[in-house]
């Protein structure tokens, strides 16, 4: 294992994977100007835990493509198409009662800012999936460690 080229492979893979992400942030931090319920804290809260499900999920493939066959692995790609369709659904859906809405408890409003924020890192890391497993499946001996633990130190630096 090459330490330099890991760290490498981990930044290039992280920003190619994450570039996106730039724009969902920037929107949030733009609402964050306006609302009382959500905070910079909120938002990088919910990026980091948008963030661990995109990483568990892949890890979860990662083991999946321990166990399988290298063939049926090539139809991951089809994951980032999906949770694009369905983010697609949701903006074309109407949301009922966002007007007139009463005031909640800030900490359940809180908390509902958290998971939005989560939510969206989730949909918008189709992306990321797709990437990191067949990255974590060729990968040798403590690279995946690596991997993680930039991809999270990348995060913080993003947010």
């Amino acid at each position: 294992m090459q330490f330099g080229k890991s760290v490498g492979t981990a930044c290039s893979t992280f920003a190619i994977t994450n570039i996106d992400d730039i724009f969902v942030l920037a929107t949030f931090f733009a609402e964050a100007s306006t609302s009382a319920t959500l905070t910079p804290i909120k938002i990088t809260i919910g990026q980091y835990v948008g963030f661990t499900i995109i990483m568990a999920v892949g890890m979860i493939g990662f083991a999946v493509s321990m166990v399988l066959p290298s063939e049926p692995i090539g139809f991951l790609g089809l994951l980032p198409m999906l949770l694009g369709v369905w983010k697609l659904i949701g903006l074309l859906l109407p949301v009922k009662g966002e007007e007139g809405e009463e005031a909640e408890e800030s900490h359940i409003s809180g908390a509902k800012s958290i998971l939005k924020v989560s939510l969206v890192t989730i949909m918008n890391g189709g992306d990321n999936i797709g990437t990191y497993i067949p990255l974590f499946s060729q990968a040798k001996g403590a690279e995946i460690a690596i991997y993680v633990v930039i991809y999270y130190i990348l995060l913080g630096l993003w947010s």
